[in-house]
């Protein structure tokens, strides 16, 4: 079976509420080279993400050129490194990208939570907005539609913070997300809409990679 074909069942499976598992998702995204090296835990620096997908990239931060770059992330309000206000600041860009995205239709999540969140200090510091541990603690694993989006927003911060990786996906427009902080990806099966994209660039920087 080609990739195609195997890529359209991901998405039948999804709106269908059928099972399936972060394998799938993973080689939808990256080329089988890098998965095996992945899995080895051998070096590699060829191409990590499959080329017929639709690629967006996507960050938080405002800068005229690269020399002016200066990367946004959690560790640095943790290490009063960064105010409490310009962070946030930051982190709601993504929050508000996140919500256009869920705002699509269905929405599905998989993490693994491999520093529990009672032992993982960044958790711990952010019970102001993440605060059924309990419940996103038993969703871990597994890949799950979630429709409330008070409680996908807890998952966004997850992410957001580094607490953990998620992958989120959007069966109705065939889209996965993967980020690493403030900063990530969209892969698309099709191109995004126009509309959609326009939505995405007014909450951050948002752009085509292909």
């Amino acid at each position: 079976m080609d990739l195609l074909s195997e890529n359209k069942i991901i998405w039948e499976k999804l709106n269908n509420n059928l099972h399936i598992e972060y394998k799938d998702i993973e080689k939808y995204i990256f080329t089988n080279e890098y998965i095996n090296a992945f899995e080895n835990n051998d070096f590699f620096e060829k191409k990590i993400y499959n080329d017929d997908l639709f690629m967006y990239s996507f960050e938080v931060e405002e800068y005229e050129s690269e020399i002016d770059y200066k990367e946004v992330f959690f560790q640095q309000y943790l290490d009063n490194d960064i105010s409490k206000t310009q962070y946030l600041y930051h982190e709601n860009k993504f929050i508000e990208m996140m919500k256009v995205l869920f705002n699509t239709g269905k929405t599905m999540v998989f993490y693994t939570l491999e520093v529990p969140l009672d032992k993982n200090s960044p958790a711990q510091n952010s019970k102001d907005v993440i605060k059924d541990f309990d419940k996103i603690s038993s969703y871990s694993n597994e890949v799950v539609c979630i429709d409330d989006w008070e409680f996908f927003k807890q998952i966004c911060y997850i992410a957001a913070r580094e607490i953990d990786c998620v992958l989120y996906m959007f069966p109705e427009i065939q889209a996965v997300v993967l980020n690493s902080g403030l900063h990530g990806y969209v892969f698309s099966e099709v191109p995004l809409s126009n509309e959609l994209k326009n939505k995405l660039s007014e909450k951050l920087n948002f752009k085509s990679t292909w």
